[in-house]
């Protein structure tokens, strides 16, 4: 799942619900091999608010289930997310509109 990040809001990764399982640990990271990891969280339900500062570019993430400390699946396959800068032209517009009325 993929989707951009428009200013001030937030990216929500979902994914399946695996019966029996207590908890989920999200992996995001800037490369595929998850050696520069940028997040590494558990989470109590099945979808997870990316935080609004996170840079735009390109991200890869993974999820597993927890049962309980002793028993967890293997992380899911890594999915792309790509987040995109948004123009900074329109409020920059907006703020000018008044002068160009004028003239």
């Amino acid at each position: 799942m993929s989707e951009n990040n428009p200013k001030n809001a937030f990216v929500t990764l979902h994914w399946q619900a695996v019966e029996n399982a207590e908890k989920y640990q999200i992996q995001i990271a800037k490369d595929p091999q998850y050696s520069e990891m940028v997040i590494d969280a558990p989470v109590s339900s099945t979808e997870y608010k990316l935080p609004a500062t996170l840079l735009p570019g390109t991200y890869y993430f993974k999820v597993k289930s927890v049962v309980d400390k002793t028993v967890q699946s293997k992380f899911s396959e890594t999915e792309t997310l790509i987040i995109k800068q948004q123009d900074e032209i329109w409020p920059f517009f907006l703020f000018l509109l008044p002068f160009i009325v004028l003239f």
